[in-house]
């Protein structure tokens, strides 16, 4: 008939098209994804703090039984967390002041996690905060204090 598609048998069912996949055979994490996602969580303690954290948002008690969007909500709050001071293991890396000091900057510029994750993936050339130098995070901070108090915040889009 004209207008139909073409029915292709699978496994007993018909579906519509060739190309077909169904949504339980698709998978809802790349492995990419997955790493990154165990990346963010180490620096929190990794399994213990994910699966407490799993429960506590989801009630689910493994990472495989939550949906797609719950992953990605997932992933951003872990990716959004504040950065908990751990003194003495900075080792090289910014100090808890410097970290509260640029979250603050970043409330009175006005801008989101986005602009702020931009800013400094441009000048500190690091992919997030939690991986800059001492001296990379002076910059930023002293950029952003430049910024703030120039404009004002006027100027928050990046």
């Amino acid at each position: 008939m004209k207008g139909q598609r073409d029915k292709v048998e699978t496994h007993g069912r018909a579906s519509v098209g060739a190309g077909f996949v169904p949504a339980h055979k698709t998978p809802w994490k790349s492995q990419g994804e997955l790493r990154r996602f165990w990346a963010l969580a180490k620096p929190y303690g990794g399994e213990g703090f994910v699966y407490e954290t799993l429960h506590s948002r989801f009630g689910k008690k493994k990472l495989h039984e939550i949906a797609r969007h719950q992953f990605l909500e997932l992933m951003k709050h872990l990716d959004s967390q504040e950065i908990r001071c751990r003194c003495e293991e900075h080792h090289g890396h910014a100090s808890c002041a410097q970290y509260r000091k640029i979250k603050w900057l970043k409330k009175e510029i006005g801008w989101n996690d986005r602009q702020l994750a931009l800013y400094i993936r441009k000048y500190a050339h690091v992919d997030a905060m939690r991986f800059m130098t001492t001296p990379k995070a002076r910059g930023i901070i002293a950029g952003m204090s430049k910024i703030m108090k120039d404009d004002g915040g006027s100027d928050a889009c990046l």
